[in-house]
């Protein structure tokens, strides 16, 4: 049986980036190397901070060398987060270089969320899921996930509003979790 060495994340990202790289009229060049999981790794012979994608990023459209970038760095934070042993410090690193590449990419934020609970820093947790949810509300997830960190900072009225919105969102599962973690 084949066994891929590769993540079909990080190939289905690299295949994009090739596409699409054509068309922004950016090169590719292999780094060498590779990380630690084995994932070869790419960069643009055209860097993200550019003037083009700074006017890009100013103007609200996004280019497609930046938000390829910005999809490599949450695809690397996730496995960074996934490893065996998690490194939260590698996490960290690649999830806020996606949200410097994108501040509007909520999931960026809700990797810096996950990472800081899973180190128990919910104060910090907290703050990157309220950037989440501010880009993205009627994500239940990361309002359950909000109401839970609240509960455990002793936000309680904060974590009574989240279970409302989670109603508003008509996830009653998830209101009802929330319920019960308050409850205990």
């Amino acid at each position: 049986m084949y066994k891929s060495l590769v993540s079909p994340h990080t190939l289905f990202a690299v295949i994009l980036l090739l596409l699409c790289a054509g068309d922004a009229g950016a090169q590719l060049r292999p780094v060498p190397g590779g990380d630690r999981n084995g994932d070869p790794r790419v960069a643009l012979s055209q860097p993200a901070h550019s003037p083009r994608d700074h006017r890009a990023i100013a103007g609200g459209d996004w280019t497609t060398d930046a938000q390829l970038q910005g999809g490599l760095m949450l695809s690397r934070g996730r496995s960074a987060l996934r490893g065996t042993p998690p490194d939260h410090a590698r996490a960290e690193r690649w999830f806020n270089s996606a949200a410097r590449v994108n501040p509007r990419e909520p999931r960026a934020f809700e990797g810096l969320g996950d990472t800081y609970e899973a180190q128990g820093m919910y104060g910090e947790a907290a703050r990157a899921f309220e950037q989440a949810v501010d880009l993205k509300p009627k994500r239940a997830e990361w309002q359950y996930k909000l109401g839970a960190l609240y509960h455990r900072l002793g936000r309680g009225d904060d974590a009574r509003a989240k279970i409302l919105t989670l109603r508003r969102l008509k996830k009653k599962q998830l209101a009802a979790r929330l319920e019960a973690l308050l409850a205990s």
